[in-house]
């Protein structure tokens, strides 16, 4: 098993630069198990706002980031 963080910038049309960071964990050796994990979080305050201007399907809730 193994697990690793990055993060990464990207660059959205629509609401500019957003920061990521993202970790992985690997369960190695677990036939027909989930193998790869991987969680995407915005990497700081403006990049979480940024992700909260995207646009939505019609009708969803807007989105809640306090969860946390």
């Amino acid at each position: 098993m193994w697990t690793s963080a990055r993060r990464a910038t990207q660059s959205n049309a629509a609401v500019g630069e957003v920061r990521m960071s993202a970790t992985s964990l690997s369960a190695m050796g677990m036939p027909m198990a989930l193998r790869l994990v991987a969680v995407h979080t915005p990497a700081d305050g403006r990049s979480r706002a940024r992700i909260a201007r995207l646009p939505a399907e019609p009708g969803l809730p807007p989105v809640d980031h306090s969860h946390r």
